[in-house]
Parts: structure tokens; C-alpha cells; sequence
């Protein structure tokens, strides 16, 4: 199965402040729709970085199988 990977810009909110994370989440087009198959939340505050990994990700084909282990060596520490 063919995925492709896309950035995920998410708001977290509490009672004061509001901050903004980027994750990651692989999705595969079938009969139409548009199905996310996995996704990794709140991976990092910056978007470069993701933005970069989902490039990689995308160029190399990378099989969902391998994402949570990509994302940790990307970033350093377990998703």
C-alpha cells in the first residue's frame, strides 16, 4: 500500500495560552476518499523540520511501517 505523508499543523489550547505543534500523518487515496491511515501529533513546534521529514518521507517512498521508527530517529526521542 501506497502512502503519502503530509504535515499536520495543530492548536493546543488550556484556559491561558494557546500554542501551535506539528505532526505528521500518512494517508493513502482510495475510490475517491481520502483515508489517514496513521498519524503522529505534537512531534515538534516548528514546521521546517516536519515540512523536511515529510519530504524525505515522500522522496524515499517510506512504508508506513517505518514511520514512528523515522520520526524518532528524526527528532531524537520516542514518539
Amino acid at each position: 500500500m501506497h502512502c503519502h505523508y503530509l504535515v499536520v499543523r495543530e492548536t493546543y489550547m488550556d484556559d491561558e495560552h494557546a500554542r501551535t505543534a506539528y505532526g505528521i500523518a500518512a494517508v493513502i487515496e482510495y475510490d475517491g476518499c481520502v483515508s489517514v491511515m496513521q498519524s503522529i501529533s505534537d512531534i515538534y513546534p516548528e514546521l521546517a523540520p516536519v515540512r523536511d521529514l515529510v519530504k524525505c518521507c515522500n522522496a524515499l517512498d517510506l512504508e508506513l511501517i517505518h514511520l514512528e521508527e523515522i520520526v524518532e530517529d528524526f527528532f531524537g526521542e520516542r514518539v
